[in-house]
């Protein structure tokens, strides 16, 4: 399996602060196979927007292109989950810590991931968990979280 996060909205929590978005939102795209799905974005990549764009910016496209992209990735093998976070309810330990937010979120989605008997998971994120500590501690914990779901079904 294939998992692909995302996540959408700053990490700050001073909702009073201009720029400071109330929700976070995260989603995970889960395919079978990695390949069909690359090569869907990117196709969809190149025929709109060029070769040289690395990352496409979701609040920096029109609705042609947002409409476009959504009706063809419905046509794919994948299936797609989302949460929205509303800021002003996340417990204050998490708010102090939003590596460990982070994790709790995506684990929230992970539960409501229709698990397979596989448990060879590939997990793609943004660059922001690349650091080698955050990375191990995410790996631990969404590991944890899918090991834990396989055995109660």
């Amino acid at each position: 399996m294939f998992f692909y996060l995302d996540e959408s909205g700053c990490a700050g929590f001073d909702l009073n602060k201009k720029g400071t978005s109330r929700y976070i939102v995260l989603s995970m795209v889960v395919a079978r196979m990695d390949k069909p799905l690359k090569n869907f974005v990117k196709r969809c990549k190149q025929r709109k927007l060029g070769k040289r764009i690395q990352e496409v910016k979701w609040s920096k496209t029109n609705d042609v292109l947002r409409t476009d992209f959504l009706g063809k990735l419905a046509k794919q093998p994948v299936k797609i989950y989302t949460i929205v976070v509303n800021k002003e309810r996340v417990n204050e330990n998490l708010q102090n810590n939003k590596d460990k937010l982070y994790n709790y979120v995506v684990g929230l989605l992970m539960e409501n991931y229709e698990s397979s008997s596989t448990y060879e998971f590939n997990i793609e994120i943004d660059r922001s968990k690349n650091k080698e500590f955050l990375r191990a501690d995410f790996d631990g914990y969404i590991t944890r979280k899918l090991r834990e779901q396989n055995r109660s079904k």
